[in-house]
């Protein structure tokens, strides 16, 4: 009998203060999988879990783009049975993960921007936009970082 195993991140830099997040999240992708699902639902749970965490650059906790009010938010599935879907630059969605696993079943490998919205929307998926605390001060430091001329002023988090 194989032996099931899920493993999550938090990102390059993120605090071990948030440990609980990832460990909450690879909890849920087990149970399912052990539940008798497969593989990809227990790494799509994982992802939701994390995706709707705010401490984390997923979903909720997603960066600011240079605008200032901007967020697009990428997500990929993929798994050995060929199963394959992906959003970039997607915006106003609250979990990309949902959206990149409801492609997988059609002709698409992959929907950007507009297009990916137009789909998550019409597969019924929640909207969502929330600039967090720690993506403003994220921003925020980057932008004072880029004008002072400091590129390597600009916080890890950014990065992610």
């Amino acid at each position: 009998m194989a032996r099931r195993m899920i493993v999550v991140h938090g990102g390059v830099g993120n605090s071990p203060a948030n440990l609980d997040g990832c460990e909450a999240a690879a909890k849920a992708g087990l149970a399912l999988m052990q539940a008798g699902e497969d593989s990809l639902a227990g790494a799509i749970a994982a992802a939701v879990i994390m995706e709707d965490d705010p401490r984390f650059n997923a979903g909720t906790g997603s960066s600011l783009l240079m605008d200032g009010e901007t967020i697009c938010m990428d997500a990929s599935v993929m798994d050995s049975r060929g199963r394959l879907g992906a959003v970039a630059g997607l915006q106003k969605i609250k979990n990309p993960i949902l959206v990149a696993r409801a492609i997988a079943p059609t002709p698409h490998w992959m929907l950007i921007g507009g297009g990916a919205r137009a789909f998550a929307l019409q597969k019924g998926c929640e909207e969502s936009y929330v600039v967090t605390e720690k993506s403003r001060n994220t921003y925020d430091r980057v932008m004072a970082a880029l004008a002072a001329g400091s590129g390597a002023d600009i916080p890890q988090e950014w990065h992610d």
